[in-house]
């Protein structure tokens, strides 16, 4: 049998914070404005002013065991951290195979940071299937007395909506 070393991460990064800009060419995993999982390709961001960004994306998803060759290029503008306020990120993302668009969405990321309790939300719509793939609220409350609340909502579709997955069916 075959030993195939399958790189996970391999990136570049430059940032510069006093001009306000990010950028990572390589392998990297998508944790934001849309992207859901590894990918090959391109992420940058600029600062607008200390309370907006905006970033594109650009690449193709890494599946390892699949031959559907995909691309996909997406935005985002986001809401900077700031303390003990509710920030977040509303994005645009679509992807093609083989020249048909296979995957197109639009959603938000809500997130709130305090001393004592934290809180995620996720809401991604898929605008060619013309439904929630993904809705999801999580978050953490640490108490005086020293215990946590935690609590999850979760929904999502699985697989995730795609044409190519809607294709296979037929």
């Amino acid at each position: 049998q075959n030993n195939r070393n399958r790189p996970y991460d391999a990136y570049f990064e430059q940032s510069d914070i006093e001009r306000g800009y990010m950028g990572r060419v390589g392998r990297q995993m998508g944790n934001a404005g849309g992207v859901m999982g590894r990918f090959d390709g391109l992420w940058g961001g600029y600062n607008v002013n200390p309370e907006w960004r905006v970033n594109g994306v650009v690449g193709v998803p890494v599946e390892f065991n699949s031959t559907i060759k995909r691309n996909f290029y997406g935005v985002s503008v986001d809401f900077l951290p700031q303390p003990e306020k509710i920030t977040g990120s509303n994005y645009f993302i679509e992807q093609h195979t083989a020249g048909v668009v296979d995957r197109q969405a639009v959603g938000m990321e809500v997130r709130y940071f305090d001393n004592v309790k934290n809180i995620f939300g996720l809401l991604d719509y898929d605008t060619v299937f013309k439904a929630v793939n993904i809705a999801m609220a999580q978050g953490n409350w640490q108490m005086d007395f020293g215990s946590n609340f935690f609590f999850l909502a979760d929904h999502r579709k699985s697989p995730m909506l795609l044409i190519t997955g809607a294709l296979q069916g037929e």
